[in-house]
């Protein structure tokens, strides 16, 4: 909201669902998780598990700068869209 943006359904812009946004967090969260996990695993898992981490996190913000529309593989697949809303003067 403080930056104006807003989630929603590709298809008109309306409310995602909770499978939506499910899809989403669970792309979205998966470099963290695997960051987050690296550190309770023995050293060269560890370290596979963050690169993988970075590697997906790297991926992501490739598709979303080469969409057109901006959607990384997050949107594509939870069929969602993130939209500027119009702000309105205080």
């Amino acid at each position: 909201r403080v930056l104006g943006l807003r989630i929603g359904d590709e298809h008109g812009g309306g409310a995602i669902s909770v499978r939506q946004a499910v899809i989403r967090w669970l792309l979205l969260g998966l470099p963290s998780i695997l960051v987050s996990l690296a550190g309770y695993v023995p050293h060269a898992i560890g370290v596979i598990l963050a690169l993988l981490g970075l590697v997906w996190l790297v991926l992501l913000l490739y598709t979303m700068a080469r969409s057109a529309t901006r959607q990384g593989l997050q949107d594509r697949y939870a069929h969602t869209i993130v939209f500027r809303t119009p702000r309105h003067p205080a």
